[in-house]
This record gives C-alpha cells, structure tokens and sequence, in this order.
C-alpha cells in the first residue's frame, strides 16, 4: 500500500473530472484494504465481487483508466498475495485468474489510457518481477525426506507470470508504436529499428514476450511454451518438461517457438503496416492498443528528447573513436544512420506536433549535438544511401553545412530522370533546378507529361445520369449503370468545371510562350542523355489515366500535336546535345498527325532544328494518318447515329468521326512528305524507331509514301537499329533502306504490309545482309492481305503469344530471328489451309495489334 499517493501523483496536472475519479480511487483503495483486514474469507463476502465491479466502473471515468490498473495490480500483488507468502492454497488461484482478466481487459480495451506512459508500465513491470522473486519458491519442497508438491504447482511467480507477461508486451508496444509514429514515414524500416533497440530500456527486455506457441521438434502438437518458468520448474520438478499453474506450460528447448502469441506485438505489425500505407490515422488498433487519436502522441518528444541526450553523451567518445580508431568506423555507421536524422526533433516531428507546446520549445531548443562534419566523406555518403529523398532533403534543413554536404551521389542519384509538365508552373520549376549548380548537372533523363483533358465521361454522366461500372473477371467484362445519387451529379458537374478551367488555361498560353520557357530550362542543362514526350489523361482533377484508357481519343491527338510542335521547337532555340529523343514511343493510342509534322518542318528550319539535330543520336516517333481539324463534326456524325448503330457506339465505341481512306483529305500530298524531312536534320542517327498509327476507314496503302519518301531522302553513315512498326511499306522502298544502311545490326518489323512487291526479295537481302545480328518479325502482310506464316520447318519451340491455332495448323505471326537461321536463308512454311480456330491466343493477337496500330475508334 502507498501510504503517500496524491493527486499530484498523477501523470500531468489533472482536470476537475480527473480529480474526482482520483478521490474514488482512494476511496476503492481504502475499502479494499480494510475487506482484506476482516476476519471473514475475503473471496466467499460478496463485497469482493462488488469491489471488481467498481474497479472496472473506474477505468470507464476520466483519467481512471492507469488509476484501476494501479489498483487491480495491487490486488494481486498485495492482497491475493501476502508479502511473505509464497505458495498459494485454494480459491486464491482463481481469483488470481479473475483478476488477471480484468487487467487483460483494460489493456485490451485501452480506450482510456490517454495519459498512459511506458514509464508508468515499466514500474508495474518492475513490481511485478521483484515480488515474483522476492522469496525462494516452495511450491515444490522437501519434507522429512520426501518430495512434497503443490497439487496445482501454484506459485506466485507462476501466478503472475502471465500479468507479467502483458505488461511487459504492452510497455515494448507503446515504445514501438512512439517510435513508429515519429519515425516511420521518414526513416527507412531498418533504422527505424535500429532507433527502437537504441530507446529499449535496461528493464525491459528485448523480447518482452514470457508466453509463446511452440512444437516440439519431429512433432506436430503445439503447445505453450513458458520463456521464463520458476526455478523450481526448471531445477527440482518431477515432470521436467512442464511448468505454470496447473502445469499449463511446456519447457525445455526441444520445444520450438512457431508463432507469437497472439497479442500485443501482432498489432505493432498491424499498425507498422498501415502507416507505411499512409491509412494510420483512423487506424482502430490505435484505440484499442490505448491510444487516444483525436489527441497528439505526447510521449514521442519525450522519445525525442532522450535520443538528443544519449547523442549529447556519446558525441566526445565516437569523435574520439573517429580519430583513432578507423576501423570501428563501420560500426559507427550504423549508428549514425538514425543519430545524423533525429539530431533534430523539428523536421522529425513537425508535421505531427504542430498545435504541442512541446514542439513550440524543440524548436527553440539549443544542444551540442555532433555532426556529421566529423565524419569521412565516404561514411557521410554511406549514411545518405541508406535515406530516403524525404529523409535527405529534411537532414539538409538542419544546417547549412549539413545542406552542403548532404549534396553528393547519394542525393544526386534521385534527380537522374526528372519528370514534368507543360504547365507554367511545373516549367518555372524545371529552370529552377536547372540552374542550379550541383543538381541541375545531376539529370540526365527528362520526360515531359503533354497533359490532355477528357471531358466526354462526365459529360456523359451528367446526360444520363447514370455511372459506369466496369468489373473485370478473367478476360470477360462486365459493364453496369446504376443511377447516380444527387451527391455523384454534384461531384461530375464539379469536375467538369474544373476540367474546362483546365482546357481554358491550356488553350490561353500561346505556343511560343510554352516553347521559349522550356528552351530556356534545355539551355540550362547543358545536355542530356534521354529527352522523352509522354502524355497522361485527365478525366478528372485527381484521376489521370493512360491514353490507351481513356474514353475519348480525339482530345489526345490534339495534345499530341500541340506538344510536339512545342518540343521540337524547344529544342531547336536550346541547341543542346541530346542522345535519345522519343515521342510518344510508349503511349499506344498517342500519335501526330503526319499532316501536322509536315505543316510544321518550316517552322522548325526557321528556328535552327537543322543545327540541333546533328546532335541526336537516338529518335522515335509514332505518327498517325490524317484526323478530322473539327471535332464538332464528329460529334455531329454520333448524334445522327440511331438504333443498335447508337446502342454499340455508347457501349464499344465506333467508326463514327474517321476520315475513309480514300478521302481528299486522308490522300493529300502534305501527310506524307514531313517525317521524311524531319529525319533528314538528324543526320547522325544510330537507331531509329518509327511507329505508324491509322486513324482512317479502309486500306491505307497511300501511306506508303511516307517510307518512301524516307528511302528516297535519308541517309545515315551510323545507323545500328532499325524498328518499323505499322509502318505502310513497299518492296522497292525497303530494300532501298535496307541497302543504303549496311550497318544495320539489328531491325524490327512489326505489323508491316507490303503494298507492293513480295516479301521473298526482302527475305532473300536480309539473309545476305552479314551485319545483321538480330531479325524481329511480327505481322508481316502480303500487297493480297493475307498474313505471312513465319513457321520454321526445323521444329522451334513457340509461344502462345507467337502464334493461334488454326484449322491445319498453327499461324506463327511471331519471331525472333537467331544468326544461325538468318544465314542459312529465310525460309518458312505454307500457311494452314484453314481458318484460325476461336482461343484465347487467337483473341489476343486482334487486341493487341488494335491497341498497338488503331483505328482508334473501337475498344
């Protein structure tokens, strides 16, 4: 019993509540004091029974939650068991059990611990082994020669042994979870607990757990097996396998631990895994673990504070270590890796402690806290490797020392590709880091994101008034249209407001604005190894999709268009090396128009492309056939559309706005002359990767002449790679190609029609051709339109994705042509004589080359 317990004992100063669930703890301590003084059987008087129940009313009052924890442990420490008593006789055992439950339950529930601290559950943990070990243990004794033996092997070390048990989880789980909250978004997971065992108190042990699962080895029973049993289990007892109450548990090492208990330290994992996934703050295990989340974590300063003093006590002797003892330095990384991060708790606890008093004074706090200066400089860049950005960026707030220093590989490696928007703002951004002195040089690899804006789903919407919902199972699809409640009209009307904002402000910046301010940011950097043009969908503020996804593909060609005149141009006024150059190469569904890049060679002369272009090594570019200028006459087309011609469009899409391609428009001279141009201010090209889009109705062998053009004009001494996809091709025209490169290595042919000449001529060059490596074939058409059967007549492993089953065989559209073959002749079999069967191979083959070459129209 404390005989000087007062109000001032309470963790923090209390509130009017507080006091008055303090005074009923007295009142409660009192009384159970003065039942165990009476001369009736404490445990047979109905005002014990009664006393539980008031124990467990307290912990439900303001601040009474430690005040009936206190308490129930003093029932079992000082009541059930008297200070010189140590067997236990009777009824007591299963009042230690009831008891033991209502501790369990408290913690469990946790609900009201919000002033709970490790401290406080260290010093319950600390009474409870002293008074587990305060005597020698007679359960088991000998007695005039005999061995005498408690019936149920109680004791009050096995007594306590499982309150001991949670206790002692629950202390090791509040330091994790501290630790975890300050720093488990900014510190990569290994020094998180590396920080963890650095803060584990001397009277807490590293493994806190005394109760676990095991299997014996070469069995299958599991068991409990008890970490920490009485000596009189381990030393004299009669079965010496068994320990506990009622011998409960197992021991010995031939016992195997398998899994934690379940408990305390399943809810750190738990709760270790919602943070990393950002979803921690409403996290349930919070409450019940004892946590209050309405409120700051207030022991986390406190963690803070005591890593600042044992970084202040150590700072002299590792300083010494450095100086003359170079080969600990290994050692004293891993220390450094967290002492160097929460040298400071401002940037560490910043976001989570802004309304706490105790952060207003951390932030003014003055220490001695060592630096990283003392370190050498490849210690300094091992700890940096082993930190996120995030982690780095904050060390770099520290100080200006530490700023400067923190810029090396380590935090240069995370600017090397840099991705990036046409917006004022993004663009603004990218000049700032490309003047700066260490981390502009740092990138080598720049995408910019042209961003396009699809209004046509929320349009669609707010007609209808139903949504899309689309369940995919396997390769079916399941598509579904429930009406939308008022909330959801609201929200689309919102997100088409913010969508035309978007497309408003997109449209109000001329070109040239665009293209000078990223001209300026290309000059700045110098060089770089990989310019790339990518584009992202916009269907609403906070969802972006892929082209290939998107609803709408019209929107996209104009993007598309736009943001390549603006590049092209950038490039031509930045005059900078560039090895690789790629448009569009890895959005299928993404294509310029080959009528825009021809209206757009002029402009691109005019402003010095033809000086810029020696200096790219690498190009790739997907370009599409004509499109329609006015989108209004698409939508014009749709709304005539009636019937099951309406009913499919709404629901796979259509035709309906493609030029045919037999078209004035579709065939006019201007769409073919401009890629050719194009690649004539390139000279010094080593690979070269043209990909072809068809946005027409019908056979478009006109375009043909854009590879014609090509062979005609092009001539690059170095060129190594050559990849046509979907490109519109002759014979003539490519076998003119192919004899003006000798050098080529390697060449991919994908989805290529020959519209004139024979595929044996082509076939019969490549095998001569002795610098060729490496022959990719996919798709390759007759001028009949018939498919080429690429089966060797040597059986060749195939894949699914190479070929589809057919009646009569197999049709290999798919291959990789080795050396050996090459040189031995180009030779395939006939195609089957029947029709391809319906597989998932078959199917397959159709999406894909939709996808990869169009129309667009279709999904």
């Amino acid at each position: 019993m404390d005989e000087h317990e007062t109000i001032e004992s309470l963790p923090s100063a209390p509130t009017s509540e507080e006091v008055a669930s303090h005074h009923r703890y007295v009142a409660l301590r009192n009384r159970m004091y003065g039942l165990w003084g009476s001369p009736q059987d404490p445990f047979i008087d109905n005002q014990w029974q009664s006393l539980y129940s008031d124990i467990q009313c307290l912990y439900d009052l303001p601040g009474g939650g430690y005040l009936a924890l206190h308490l129930a442990l003093k029932l079992k420490l000082d009541i059930l068991q008297g200070e010189r008593q140590t067997t236990i006789w009777g009824s007591i055992v299963d009042e230690h059990y009831i008891v033991h439950e209502i501790i369990c339950g408290m913690l469990r529930r946790g609900a009201n611990f919000p002033r709970l601290r490790i401290e406080t559950l260290l010093e319950e943990c600390q009474r409870v082994r002293e008074r587990m070990s305060r005597h020698e243990c007679k359960a088991m004794q000998t007695e005039r020669g005999k061995l005498f033996m408690d019936k149920r092997n109680a004791c009050i070390h096995n007594a306590l042994l499982p309150t001991l048990d949670i206790l002692q989880r629950h202390a090791y789980t509040e330091l994790q979870l501290n630790v975890l909250r300050v720093a488990g978004r900014r510190l990569p997971k290994e020094i998180t607990y590396q920080i963890l065992d650095y803060l584990l108190p001397s009277n807490l042990p590293s493994d806190p757990r005394l109760i676990v699962n095991a299997r014996k080895q070469n069995g299958d029973t599991i068991q409990t097996k008890c970490l920490f049993p009485c000596r009189h289990d381990t030393e004299r007892g009669v079965r010496s396998d068994r320990a506990g109450i009622n011998f409960a548990y197992v021991i010995g090492e031939e016992w195997i631990e398998v899994s934690y208990r379940k408990g305390v330290s399943e809810k750190y994992i738990q709760l270790e895994d919602s943070i990393k996934s950002g979803n921690n703050a409403s996290d349930p295990i919070l409450v019940e673990m004892g946590f209050d989340i309405e409120k700051e974590f207030i022991n986390a300063i406190d963690i803070i504070d005591e890593m600042i003093a044992r970084i202040e006590a150590k700072g002299n002797a590792i300083e010494e270590d450095l100086k003359g003892a170079h080969k600990r330095i290994p050692q004293l990384d891993n220390y450094w890796k967290y002492t160097s991060i929460i040298s400071r708790p401002a940037f560490i606890c910043g976001s989570l402690y802004r309304k706490s008093k105790d952060f207003k004074s951390s932030l003014t706090m003055t220490t001695s806290q060592p630096s990283l200066s003392i370190l050498p400089s490849k210690s300094t860049e091992k700890i940096l490797s082993n930190i996120s950005l995030q982690d780095i960026k904050n060390l770099r707030l520290v100080s200006k020392s530490l700023a400067k220093q923190c810029i090396g590989p380590s935090f240069k490696q995370h600017f090397k590709t840099k991705t990036t928007s046409f917006s004022p703002e993004s663009l603004d951004s990218l000049i700032t880091l490309a003047l700066h002195p260490e981390l502009g040089p740092a990138v080598q690899n720049l995408t910019i994101q042209a961003e396009a804006y699809d209004t046509s789903e929320v349009n669609r919407v707010l007609r209808t008034k139903r949504r899309r919902v689309v369940k995919q199972s396997g390769v079916f699809t399941q598509t579904t249209e429930p009406p939308c409640t008022e909330d959801e009209l609201l929200h689309a009307q919102r997100d088409l407001e913010w969508l035309q904002e978007q497309i408003h402000s997109y449209s109000t910046v001329s070109e040239a604005t665009v293209s000078d301010t990223l001209a300026t940011a290309l000059h700045a950097f110098g060089e770089l190894q990989i310019l790339d043009l990518d584009c992202i969908v916009y269907v609403a503020p906070e969802k972006t999709m892929p082209p290939i996804s998107a609803p709408e593909w019209y929107p996209i060609w104009q993007t598309a268009s736009r943001s390549f005149r603006v590049l092209s141009l950038a490039i031509a006024k930045a005059q900078i090396p560039i090895d690789t150059l790629t448009i569009f190469r890895t959005a299928p569904r993404c294509s310029v128009a080959s009528f825009d890049i021809t209206k757009h060679v002029p402009a691109l002369r005019e402003n010095g492309f033809a000086d810029a272009g020696p200096k790219i090594k690498n190009f790739a570019l997907s370009v599409s056939s004509r499109v329609v200028t006015d989108f209004a006459q698409i939508e014009e087309a749709r709304k005539k559309l009636e019937g099951v011609e309406k009913v499919f469009h709404n629901a796979m899409g259509s035709h309906i706005g493609l030029l045919p391609a037999d078209s004035p428009e579709a065939t006019a001279a201007e769409n073919f002359p401009g890629i050719a141009e194009l690649l004539s201010m390139m000279p010094n090209l080593e690979a070269v990767d043209l990909h072809f889009y068809t946005t027409l109705k019908g056979r478009v062998n006109a375009y043909s002449q854009i590879f014609d053009a090509v062979a005609e004009k092009c001539r690059f001494a170095d060129m190594g790679q050559v990849f046509l996809r979907g490109l519109p091709l002759t014979e003539d025209a490519l076998l003119r190609f192919l004899g003006n490169h000798p050098k080529t290595k390697e060449l991919t042919l994908y989805e290529s029609m020959l519209f004139a000449g024979s595929w044996e001529k082509v076939f019969a060059h490549l095998s001569a051709a002795h610098m060729l490596k490496k022959l990719h074939l996919s798709n390759l058409w007759s001028s009949e339109g018939h498919l080429m059967n690429l089966a060797p007549f040597e059986n060749t492993e195939i894949s699914h994705r190479q070929a589809y089953p057919c009646f009569g065989g197999a049709m290999v559209h798919t291959r990789d042509i080795k050396e050996k073959e090459l040189r031995a002749g180009l030779k395939f079999k006939a195609a089957p004589s029947g029709r391809a069967m319906g597989s998932p191979a078959f199917v397959g083959w159709i999406e894909r080359r939709k996808l990869e070459v169009g129309p667009p129209g279709v999904f």
